[in-house]
């Protein structure tokens, strides 16, 4: 007959895991820490425990309530799906006398299996012999809350149970059978001539899919396609035109909208390149017009996949052109009309098209026939005026005297520093120009160039002469640095601005600092000049940094900053131990160049923060764990760096002693309790007499004496018994030597 007594739970940590196990007859897990999923939207049927040891007596600290013994465990946990109240009716094939218990609710799956060891009072319980089925009931269950259930098999007879919800509440089934795509095949067809465009085609093969949402199917560069639920393995789909760029280790991905864990990516494989690509281009080159001295090209384009709007352009290498707008049909046939015939050698047509410039083509070389007289610069002249005494500037005029112009292009005067006037045909020597506003920087020996722009060969330069000096000195008048940001390579940046005036035309401006990192500008310099400098070492320093003119040594200007050194996060703690009993921690600072502090906690989920250099804390006591502590520390100017650490709570070593037995009595064996900690393989227990005669020794830590001498089977008489224990802590790694009396009574 079954009995219901109270008895005591100790509190003790187990280690954390469990195992998901799925199929037609559920298995059970046979301890709360391996506890199997079930669901009760249908009936679900598993395998009673037989042969197991009494969960009272694996793990006592659980609070069993109305079970004064717990023999054959299997142990289970649910998730509600739909708010309510579940009844579940638990039946066996062999009638058997089936009791339970169900604690809860937890907050998540993890929460309910790390309450295992100090589970709290059941929701329901039952112990009764009579009760079939058995009915476990939850009131007011919440969608997403998780409940532990145990259910024992009293009578060990070998037997399935059934487990049948006819409450108003569901279960989440998704945790028994989860969604899974096997497999995605990608079959890739070839470019499309018209569109230059392809398909990718195949088959997503699943099991278990969500009964609602989308199934989407989308290669790398966003092109999908949708089907909607319900859904049926294996579903056949294609991408229709993609575009055909050639892009590399591209796969296709399928997944459910309604369950984001359920997708899979197919093997990887390169687009087909459908790009425009232009074949050939011939050329024929006429005669020359007497009359107008040009020659006209022609010839015929051929292409495959042309983009569908744009221009096509075919050009001399003179710069004519003819230009044909989309659609573009190949092939082409084109004419480049009015080309001045001035000899250019080695000349050749090139053709490409606006919107794809990367399909072109250049055509074989050929050489330009010679329709006008060979051109002659025959002399340029200069002269020099004084200088602007308000826009500091001068001016340079002349005449250019020649023979045979070209009949197109343009004829370019020019002096050394660029500055430049331009003349349009007809050309008629000779030309007399002034080239205005030039800057007056003193530039020695300058010259001014003309030339004819369609024909290079065509050109002289004057005389070389002084440039006036208009211009005041150089000034640099404003050098800033400012910190930018932080490097990743423990480096900074820094940025800032250089303002001058009249700064020279040649020669480079440098900005270099202390360390010899250096930024070059090159002429022509326009004020503000603003820059950005990286890789400065963070070295902690009172650096320089100077910006100064090449060709001007005196205009230059220095200012100072500072490359502040980056934080470096260490702390430490005390005690460096902590048990459950003593859970009270001081935390140390040893940071290097820090200015702010950011402490994070991680207690049990609740994240403590704090910004002081050192705190003091008080874990939970009688609670182990094992707590995330994170600093992160920043310097002056905001770079900052991180270090994390695991605080672990653990239990130390408790002994509990008997200080009397009865054998064949009540308590028939005298044995030690080691609560928790101790390292199994160092571990002694004896028993001597009051002669001090060693009768009873073990290094197994879970036998007792029995009250017979040295195991020959002989009573020892009644008395009191020394007693000695050598055991070592498994937290601290130390011996502990105990010693005591017990009383043997008859």
């Amino acid at each position: 007959m079954k009995v219901n007594n109270s008895h005591i739970i100790k509190t003790f940590f187990t280690s954390i895991s469990f195992v998901l196990c799925v199929s037609v007859l559920f298995c059970q897990g046979t301890n709360c820490n391996n506890a199997a999923p079930f669901c009760t939207t249908t009936s679900s049927t598993f395998p009673a425990g037989v042969n197991q040891p009494d969960a009272t007596v694996t793990a006592p600290t659980n609070n069993y309530d109305c079970l004064s013994s717990a023999p054959n465990p299997a142990w289970y946990y649910l998730e509600v799906d739909q708010s309510g109240n579940l009844a579940i009716n638990i039946s066996n094939t062999a009638t058997a006398d089936i009791d339970f218990a169900v604690w809860g609710p937890f907050n998540n799956i993890t929460a309910a299996i790390n309450a295992c060891g100090s589970l709290p009072l059941p929701v329901d319980c039952s112990y009764s012999p009579t009760a079939y089925p058995e009915i476990a009931n939850i009131n007011g269950a919440v969608t997403g809350q998780v409940y532990i259930m145990i259910v024992t098999n009293y009578a060990n007879i070998a037997c399935n149970i059934t487990l049948t919800n006819t409450g108003g509440a569901t279960t989440n089934c998704g945790i028994v059978n989860p969604c899974s795509i096997s497999s995605i095949n990608t079959n890739l067809s070839n470019c499309s001539a018209s569109t230059g465009n392809f398909n990718i085609s195949g088959n997503v093969v699943f099991v278990n899919p969500p009964t609602t949402g989308q199934l989407v199917v989308q290669n790398c560069s966003g092109d999908s396609v949708i089907f909607n639920a319900p859904f049926t393995s294996p579903t056949s789909y294609t991408i229709n035109d993609i575009l055909g760029d050639g892009t590399p280790n591209c796969n296709v991905i399928g997944y459910f909208t309604d369950d984001s864990s359920c997708t899979f990516n197919s093997s990887g494989f390169n687009e087909p390149n459908c790009s425009c690509i232009i074949q050939s281009i011939n050329n024929t080159v006429s005669n020359c017009d007497s009359v107008a001295l040009t020659f006209d090209c022609s010839g015929t384009l051929n292409f495959v996949n042309p983009p569908t709007s744009g221009e096509l352009i075919v050009q001399s290498c003179s710069g004519d052109s003819a230009i044909y707008n989309a659609p573009f049909t190949s092939p082409i046939s084109y004419t480049i009309n009015d080309i001045p015939g001035d000899g250019t050698t080695n000349c050749s047509v090139s053709a490409y098209f606006t919107a794809d410039t990367t399909c072109t083509l250049t055509s074989s070389t050929f050489d330009e026939p010679i329709c006008v007289s060979n051109c002659d610069i025959l002399s340029v002249s200069s002269n020099v005026s004084n200088c602007d005494s308000i826009a500091f500037t001068f001016e340079i005029s002349g005449e250019v005297d020649f023979t045979g112009p070209p009949s197109s292009g343009q004829l370019i005067i020019q002096n050394c520093s660029g500055d430049s006037v331009i003349f349009n045909p007809p050309f008629v020597s000779p030309i007399s120009y002034t080239i205005n506003n030039i800057i007056g920087d003193g530039t020695a020996n300058c010259s001014v160039s003309a030339l004819f722009s369609n024909d290079s060969s065509c050109s002289m330069n004057s005389s070389t002469f002084n440039e006036p000096g208009c211009l005041p000195p150089c000034n640099i008048s404003n050098l800033t640095i400012n910190f930018d940001s932080c490097g990743v390579n423990d480096d900074l940046q820094f940025r800032g601005e250089i303002t001058f005036e009249y700064p020279p035309s040649t020669g480079q401006l440098i900005l270099k600092d202390c360390h010899g990192i250096q930024e070059v500008f090159e002429p022509p310099f326009i004020s503000p000049i603003i820059y950005v400098t990286d890789s400065i070492p963070a070295d902690g320093i009172n650096c320089s940094l100077e910006a100064y003119f090449t060709d001007d040594t005196l205009c230059f200007d220095t200012t100072t900053f500072i490359t502040h050194q980056f934080p470096l996060a260490f702390f430490y703690w005390k005690p460096d131990t902590l048990d459950v009993f003593n859970t009270d921690i001081e935390f140390i600072d040893q940071s290097y160049n820090a200015v702010s502090y950011d402490w994070t906690l991680d207690d049990n989920g609740s994240l403590q923060s704090f910004n002081t250099k050192e705190f003091n804390y008080s874990f939970s006591i009688l609670q182990t764990g094992e707590y995330p502590i994170c600093l992160n520390v920043t310097n002056e100017i905001g770079c900052s760096n991180l270090r994390c650490d695991t605080i672990k709570v653990e239990y130390p070593l408790l002994v509990y002693v008997p200080s009397g037995f009865t054998p064949l009595g009540l308590n028939n064996e005298f044995k030690p309790v080691i609560e928790y900690g101790a390292l199994l393989d160092d571990y002694l227990f004896q028993v001597f007499n009051r002669n001090g005669q060693l009768i009873f020794e073990t290094n197994e830590i879970n036998k007792g004496w029995n009250g017979k001498f040295m195991g020959t089977g002989l009573d020892s008489p009644l008395g009191i018994y020394v007693w000695k224990i050598k055991v070592k802590d498994e937290l601290s790694k130390k011996t502990h030597d105990y010693i005591g009396n017990v009383t043997l009574i008859r």
